[in-house]
């Protein structure tokens, strides 16, 4: 697993099934879903990352949309994720696009 320089993405992971993945917006964290992730952890595998430099993720001089969306990328194949539901919202939103781009075959839908 690309760890991206060295960064070890804080995330949490609730529920079992089906994977929906729910990606916060900027300047917030993985504790933004708390609500959404009570809820749907009851039928589905809920995962949560933090993004570079947010929430329990320390900064680092340089992250970028592609970083980003690395590190989501990586953090999914750790977890064996073979297939996802993209949520997003915010930056959030953003990541999933070049997610599907890039990634397409382990993208079930998207929403934004």
């Amino acid at each position: 697993m690309n760890k991206g320089k060295g960064e070890n993405p804080h995330f949490q992971v609730a529920g079992a099934g089906n994977a929906v993945t729910l990606l916060h917006g900027m300047g917030a964290s993985l504790d933004t879903w708390e609500k959404q992730v009570s809820r749907l952890s009851k039928n589905y595998k809920i995962i949560t990352p933090n993004t570079r430099g947010f929430g329990k993720n320390p900064g680092v001089s340089i992250y970028t949309m592609d970083t980003w969306v690395e590190d989501i990328y990586n953090l999914l194949a750790a977890l064996k994720i073979e297939k996802t539901c993209l949520v997003g919202f915010s930056m959030g939103g953003f990541l999933p696009p070049d997610l599907l781009s890039g990634f397409q075959n382990f993208c079930k839908v998207s929403f934004l």
